[in-house]
């Protein structure tokens, strides 16, 4: 290739004025003489003729534009040139003409003119466009001699990389198994002896499936330029319907040069959906002088046969069974295992599996054996007593693991607990699940006959099959009732004999004389028919609750009242209950009391209202009553006479009856009772209490009627309060 020199663009028209021009100065300024030796002594043809363009290299339609221009440089022997013309041939052959113009010694090289040129690959020249440019003229030396010449300028052909790509596609026939294990019966709940079948299915399902569809390929880059190396910006692959290629690969990294020349090759893969066919473009951007290019392929997959994984036939193998054959497409493989309770009893993991691809798939079989079982447990009482309600409760649990069946339930004592009348409830049905329960109340009374402790059986049927022609459960429970015998003893004891007005002790002694298994006695009541409610005096000494074997007692004080009969006979009843029992048990005693009868005397009212001095003992004649006896405040009299609160003479003195007649009574009795010298069968506190309920109950004739009998009975003393003596 030829470097020219590229100089300023012209147009073709201006280059044609300019030589033009320039001819005409020469003619006009510069005067060459005709004849020879111009400059006189030069001998040499030292002129210049240049042709260069404006591109060292293009690519068709670009536009060239190729640039003429001359001179006659000062040189020492140098001779002038006239009339040159010169003549710029185009590639394409068309001509454009310059001159002619006058280069003496000393002219500057200058540009004559240009033109422009359309690259056309028609007009290649061995893969240059060529333009060129003749000049002739006329050296002025010793004789003019012709100056003539011929110059080239050359500007390379461009070409586009070449790119071209290959497409091959492949996919896959992948051959996949499934296996299934299942079981139609997968737990057995059996009794002891029975047996069960289960079934197994091994179903294996072939697949086949064409997947996998992708490309792969080489993209080949070619530099067919002789001189010019491309420089590659980026290297792409796009396929249709897809987009952009997974991987491109040229080993280089970009920009990347390629030489004038050389090659790059590039490998790409990429995964496509299916198998359609499809156009694979590559294409190579650059930058500088030399473009890039694309090329494409067709991905097309007809006629490609398919790599094969997989395996189109394989062979099962089975835990229990052992080889289930081989299979070349879907199908089932089933065989039948007995169990037996219970040899078999547990899990039976069973596990089918492809010998080629070792998968597997499990079933299992659960074996559940059992017993029938039934309990019964029976609570009531733990203490009771002939004659007592006892009640029951039977509970009845299912223990086992199948259902059970109602046959019977008997207790020796109470019969038939399936038939309403022997209980007070029950829950239990026909039938009871396993860890079901039922309950049965029952309420009796103890017979008289009853042993102690008092002992019943309960005794429980059921059958596992509902026609009770199964397996049999029973079981049986009893219950003792301790009969204990509650009894209590109550002692009273005292004096033999006793004088009126004598004060004796009763002492009693109560005694819990129950068998050793009853529970504590709690008092009820205890009542003397002479003495009185003793409750209180039996509380005071702890008889309130006596233990098995256990004794209390406690004394009473009793003054003999001179109207008791004599003999005087009493008798104490005591009342007790057991422990949360209702039931009364009782005792009571007697006691016989002689009472010595006294002699007895008794002054009367008149006697203490006469005879005062020296024979009142104790009390004073102006002593108040109220305040003597502690009653409330009364009047005796009537009228004008009437007296209130009278002292214990007034009472004396007293007239009438009604209260009247009871104050001047109780005053002589007090009077008696406080002598020494007279027996008066009542005491002094005896009256007074008895004159206190006397006017608490209004009844003041009853105590009048008694003290007025013992006020008469005879006085034993004189009117100086001396005794009288025979």
């Amino acid at each position: 290739m030829f470097m020219n020199t590229i100089i300023q663009k012209i147009t073709m028209r201006s280059a044609i004025a300019l030589g033009a021009g320039l001819a005409l100065l020469g003619s006009m300024l510069i005067a060459i003489p005709a004849y020879a030796e111009s400059p006189i002594g030069c001998s040499a043809d030292n002129s210049v003729v240049n042709i260069s363009s404006d591109k060292i290299a293009a690519e068709e339609g670009e536009t060239i534009t190729f640039t003429v221009e001359a001179g006659n440089p000062t040189s020492v022997n140098g001779c002038d040139i006239t009339n040159r013309t010169m003549t710029l041939t185009l590639p394409d052959g068309s001509t454009v003409p310059f001159g002619p113009v006058n280069y003496p010694n000393g002219t500057a090289v200058a540009v004559v003119g240009s033109a422009p040129y359309i690259a056309n690959s028609a007009n290649l020249s061995g893969g240059f466009w060529v333009a060129n440019v003749t000049w002739d003229g006329t050296l002025k030396a010793v004789s003019d001699q012709p100056s003539t010449g011929s110059k080239n300028a050359v500007v390379n052909e461009v070409e586009d990389l070449e790119v071209s790509k290959t497409a091959v596609p492949s996919f896959e026939r992948r051959i996949t198994w499934t296996i299934d294990k299942s079981v139609d019966i997968d737990e057995h709940n059996l009794l002891t002896g029975q047996s069960g079948e289960s079934t197994y299915t091994v179903a294996l399902v072939k697949n086949v499936e064409e997947a996998g569809y992708k490309v792969d390929g080489v993209i080949t880059i070619h530099n067919p330029n002789d001189t010019e190396s491309a420089t590659i910006a980026s290297v792409g692959d796009v396929i249709s319907g897809y987009g952009n290629a997974d991987t491109v690969n040229c080993g280089v990294t970009f920009p990347h040069v390629l030489a004038a020349g050389g090659t790059l090759e590039c490998t790409y893969s990429s995964s496509l959906p299916d198998d359609t066919t499809r156009t694979n473009t590559a294409t190579v951007v650059t930058s500088g002088f030399i473009d890039g290019g694309s090329g494409e392929a067709s991905v097309d997959f007809t006629g490609v046969n398919p790599t094969l994984t997989g395996f189109e036939t394989v062979n099962v193998t089975d835990t229990v069974e052992g080889s289930l054959g081989s299979f070349s497409d879907s199908g089932n493989a089933m065989y039948t295992r007995e169990f037996i309770c219970d040899a078999d009893e547990g899990n039976h993991p069973n596990t089918a599996t492809i010998v080629e691809t070792q998968q597997s798939d499990d079933a299992f079989v659960d074996v559940i054996c059992s017993t029938p079982s039934v309990t019964v447990e029976k609570t009531g009482a733990e203490l009771s007593k002939i004659g007592d309600e006892a009640t029951y409760t039977f509970l009845i649990t299912n223990t086992g693991d199948t259902t059970l069946y109602l046959e019977s339930i008997v207790d020796d004592k109470i019969g038939d607990l399936t038939n309403s009348s022997n209980y007070d409830s029950s829950t239990c049905g026909a039938s009871l699940a396993p860890a079901g329960s039922c309950t049965i109340i029952s309420t009796i009374t103890i017979p008289g006959d009853a042993s102690d402790p008092f002992i019943n059986t309960v005794d429980v049927t059921y059958d596992t099959a509902e026609a009770l022609d199964g397996f049999e459960a029973t079981a049986s429970d009893n219950h003792e009732t301790e009969l204990f015998q509650p009894s209590v003893e109550i002692v009273k004891s005292g004096p033999s004999e006793a004088a009126v007005g004598d004060e004796i002790t009763y002492s009693f002694t109560i005694n819990n004389t129950s068998s050793s298994d009853s529970p504590d006695l709690l008092i009820d009541s205890i009542v003397d028919n002479v003495i009185g409610d003793l409750s209180a005096e039996a509380s005071g000494a702890g008889c309130d609750t006596l233990a098995q074997g256990s004794s209390c007692n406690f004394n009473v004080n009793y003054t003999i009242d001179a109207g008791d009969p004599s003999p005087l006979v009493n008798t104490v009843v005591v009342h007790y209950h057991p422990a949360e029992f209702p039931n009364d048990i009782t005792d009571d005693d007697s006691h016989t009391l002689n009472i010595i009868q006294l002699e007895f005397a008794g002054c009367t009212p008149g006697f203490w209202k006469n005879n005062i001095e020296g024979v009142w003992e104790t009390y004073a004649p102006t002593n108040e009553f109220i305040n003597v006896f502690g009653v409330s405040s009364f009047s005796i009299g009537k009228g004008k006479k009437g007296v209130l609160d009278p002292n214990l003479l007034e009472a004396l003195n007293a007239n009438g009856g009604g209260i009247d007649a009871l104050a001047r009574h109780a005053v002589a009795a007090l009077l008696n009772a406080a002598h020494g010298d007279v027996a008066y069968p009542w005491t002094e506190a005896q009256i007074i209490s008895a004159v206190q309920a006397a006017f608490a109950s209004e009844d003041y004739e009853s105590l009048k009627n008694q003290l007025a009998g013992f006020n008469e009975e005879g006085c034993s003393i004189d009117a100086h309060g001396n005794p009288i003596t025979e």
